[in-house]
């Protein structure tokens, strides 16, 4: 039996624009260096960049974790996003990173074809454990669009397929101080401490898929 592990990579994305910092790093921080069920947390902020595609795979090469998440801010989400699907093309021609970098069809990998690859986190037991039984504020979702967190979503879906290992990505909403900052409405916010509890359950439902194949 091989040795399991134990380490999880958790990203999030760097300030960017008029937004003064991003609650995808704020969350992803609160579990820099902590342990859960044993898993040692390595946490990575991404720049709102195209590199950041090779940054991640760099850390997925030298972790090896056999659970990896990323998650980025979605303005409009009500909800905490577990996103089912990534593709393999990156395009925004129109909202240049912070490298001014704005690919139109690109694609992501060497396959130079369109394709969608699908996030192995254990969707089931999220709902059940997470949803169904603490009623924690997430949702599925197929529009991760085709700007950074899609290309990010991608890396770690096929990172997750090749190695057979678990990721995905999650989408989260404002935080109810972010909003207040930015005047957004506070309909579409939550509070930090709750999307830190929501992400953590994912995080420990995760954990457990991996114990139980060992």
């Amino acid at each position: 039996m091989n040795k399991i592990n134990k380490v999880v990579v958790l990203t999030g994305f760097n300030e960017y624009g008029f937004y003064h910092y991003n609650p995808s790093s704020e969350i992803v921080s609160f579990f820099k260096g902590k342990e859960i069920n044993g898993f040692r947390i390595e946490t990575l902020d991404l720049p709102v960049s195209l590199r950041a595609v090779k940054i991640l795979e760099n850390v997925l090469d030298r972790t090896r974790p056999p659970i990896v998440i990323s998650t980025g801010l979605s303005p409009r989400a009500r909800k905490i996003i577990v996103e089912l699907i990534a593709s393999n093309i990156v395009h925004y021609p129109d909202y240049p990173d912070e490298d001014r970098y704005n690919p139109s069809l690109e694609y992501i990998s060497t396959e130079k074809t369109l394709m969608a690859i699908p996030s192995t986190l254990p969707l089931n037991r999220i709902k059940e454990k997470c949803i169904d039984r603490k009623q924690l504020p997430i949702t599925f979702g197929v529009s991760i669009g085709t700007y950074l967190c899609g290309a990010t979503a991608f890396t770690v879906h096929r990172y997750a397929q090749i190695t057979k290992s678990i990721g995905g990505f999650i989408h989260i909403p404002p935080s109810t101080d972010f909003a207040m900052r930015h005047r957004l409405p506070l309909t579409n916010s939550l509070p930090l401490s709750l999307m830190i509890e929501t992400l953590e359950c994912i995080l420990r439902v995760s954990i457990d898929s991996v114990r139980s194949r060992y």
